[in-house]
């Protein structure tokens, strides 16, 4: 029990350090500079557990990413204890249930 658990520590972990990772211009500050480029944050998360993967998975809103963690077709019925414990981590406003 104690690898299973170090395991999904190890993933969560890892998965954290992907997601916290964003593109994002902190130089966006006039509105009429047409040369500044604008950047669009993406979440993603590929989780493995007992040769079962959800394979990568990538969504451009939070909202879409909390969803996409509970979706049991999307991510081939794989990894659901992984896939919880990250949607608890990191999507406290939405619920596991809807």
């Amino acid at each position: 029990m104690k690898i299973a658990s170090a395991l999904q520590l190890l993933a969560i972990l890892t998965l954290s350090a992907l997601t916290a990772c964003s593109d994002k211009n902190s130089n966006l500050d006039d509105p009429f500079d047409n040369n500044q480029k604008t950047t669009t944050q993406k979440y993603s998360y590929s989780f493995e557990y007992n040769g079962c993967s959800t394979g990568v998975q990538t969504f451009t809103s939070h909202s879409d990413y909390c969803n996409g963690l509970k979706s049991d077709s999307l991510n081939k019925n794989c990894a659901i204890t992984l896939r919880y414990a990250h949607f608890r981590a990191n999507c406290s406003t939405f619920n596991w249930q809807d």
